[in-house]
């Protein structure tokens, strides 16, 4: 996963790059494509109001998928 942190005016503030590595079978695979997955992070707050932008990408699928969180 790649952050990528913003202020409210689209300022970057900073970056960071975590990465985790696993497998699961097909039946979870498809699960998770329906439900997501659930992992968490600690992110520095900046400032008070706050962008994160989190990128997701699936090296074995080539699959990239990305999400805006603000944070008031």
């Amino acid at each position: 996963m790649h952050y990528f942190y913003f202020d409210e005016k689209g300022n970057m503030l900073g970056t960071d790059w975590k990465k985790t590595e696993g497998s699961v079978n097909e039946e979870t695979y498809q699960r998770i494509l329906k439900e997501g997955i659930l992992i968490s992070s600690t992110v520095p707050l900046k400032v008070k109001k706050q962008i994160i932008k989190v990128v997701v990408y699936d090296e074995t699928n080539d699959r990239v998928g990305s999400k805006l969180i603000h944070v008031p």
